[in-house]
This record gives C-alpha cells, structure tokens and sequence, in this order.
C-alpha cells in the first residue's frame, strides 16, 4: 500500500513539474507598425513562468528601428539576456513607435 501511495505522489509531482516549464520561445515580429507585436511581446514578457524568451527576430521594412523599440521594450522588464536578432531592411515604411524608443 505504502509503494502505491509513494507513486501516486510520484506520479502526480511528475505531472505537476512538467506543466511548469517555461515553453522556450522564439518571437519573429515587425513591431512598431501596430500595437499587436508590442502587446505580445510584454506579455510574453510579463509571463516568465509560462515563456522561455530566447530569442526575437526583428523583421520587415527598418529593422533596425524595430530592433530599438524591442531593446526599450526589453529594458523596461530589465530583460537584457535576451538576443535581439536584426533581419534584412527591406525599405522604409512608417513605424509609429520608433519616436518612442529613441
């Protein structure tokens, strides 16, 4: 009986653990042209129980100001870890947050 008690609590703190590891996440955005990318990012953020943030990749049009306003973003939550990848600039367009992070 004593063996069947012992896993069951076994079984159970298994399960329990596996359900409390951060999912490691990579996010591939275009932030600062809508709120959408910034939204998820913070809680994405705000969430470090639920995500494993390992990398972000900075996508579409000047990705070196989506680069800027994700290293702001990052600096608010004291996230200086994580790599910030910058993609191709494949043109100008406006991005609205970029006053924001300068």
């Amino acid at each position: 009986m004593k063996i069947l008690i012992v896993l069951s609590i076994w079984s159970i703190i298994s399960i329990i653990q596996i359900y409390t590891i951060p999912i490691p996440t990579i996010l591939d955005t275009d932030i600062g042209s809508d709120y959408d990318d910034q939204m998820a990012l913070t809680y994405i953020l705000a969430n470090p129980t639920i995500f494993d943030l390992k990398l972000i990749v900075c996508s579409t049009f000047n990705t070196t100001a989506r680069a800027q306003i994700t290293a702001k973003t990052l600096a608010i939550f004291g996230r200086f870890d994580i790599p910030i990848a910058i993609g191709q600039n494949t043109g100008t367009r406006d991005i609205f947050e970029y006053e924001w992070a300068q």
